[in-house]
């Protein structure tokens, strides 16, 4: 692969990990779980992308108390 190549897909990389963080933000979940989607593997890859985004909010807000309550 080429250094352009690897570039190019580093910036394909990320624009799916930016709409994937803006789709599946939790936030968002109520409205998510509404999306009747097409098979079982789109489903799958569903919940394992919403679980990943779900777990970084929960990891940010347990960092958050820590911080206010004096703990690193």
């Amino acid at each position: 692969m080429t250094q352009e190549e690897l570039k190019q897909f580093k910036t394909q990389v990320h624009s799916l990990y930016s709409q994937c963080q803006e789709v599946m933000n939790p936030k968002h979940s109520l409205l998510n779980r509404n999306i009747e989607l097409e098979n079982t593997e789109e489903q799958s890859f569903y919940m394992m992308v919403s679980d990943f985004f779900l777990q970084q909010k929960q990891d940010e807000l347990l960092r958050e108390r820590d911080l206010k309550n004096g703990r690193n």
